[in-house]
Order: C-alpha cells, then sequence, then structure tokens
C-alpha cells in the first residue's frame, strides 16, 4: 500500500525549502515587514569573488533566524544579492 510517492519529500527539506523563500523575499523587497532586522549591507572594494550574500555577518547564533541563515548561505553556490 504506497500512498506516499517514491520521491517523496521530507519535512526538513520543505522547511530548508520555504526558509530560503523567506530570506530571498527579505533581501528582494526591501519594504518587506522582516527586512528591517537585516544587517546593514556591507561595500566591498574588490570583488574578486561572487559572494553568498551582501550582508555583514553578525555574530554566530544558531537560534535566531537572520544570523542562521546568513551563515548557511556561506556554503552554498547560490549567489542572494
Amino acid at each position: 500500500m504506497n500512498y506516499l510517492p517514491d520521491k517523496e519529500t521530507t519535512f526538513e527539506k520543505k522547511v530548508h525549502t520555504a526558509k530560503e523563500k523567506l530570506f530571498k523575499k527579505m533581501i528582494s523587497n526591501e519594504e518587506h515587514i522582516l527586512s528591517q532586522f537585516l544587517p546593514p549591507k556591507k561595500e566591498d572594494k574588490y570583488s574578486l569573488h561572487p559572494k553568498a550574500h551582501c550582508f555583514q555577518l553578525p555574530v554566530k547564533d544558531d537560534i535566531n533566524f537572520i544570523p542562521r541563515i546568513l551563515y548557511s548561505t556561506l556554503n552554498q553556490d547560490k549567489i542572494l544579492c
């Protein structure tokens, strides 16, 4: 009795996708209600390689959403800004 498809998406993947979507919306819309909590953007004088995002990194924090998502994007190849 296979009620679920073989390529079942786990709950963790769904949560991760939702967090990425929220973060992208916060970055792309400056009037988003949560964008006021983003750290200031940093200005790089040199652009030797593409950065994952354009924000100053706050103190590393595994509890709050914004520091956690900023640090997690550093390990990805996606460029968000």
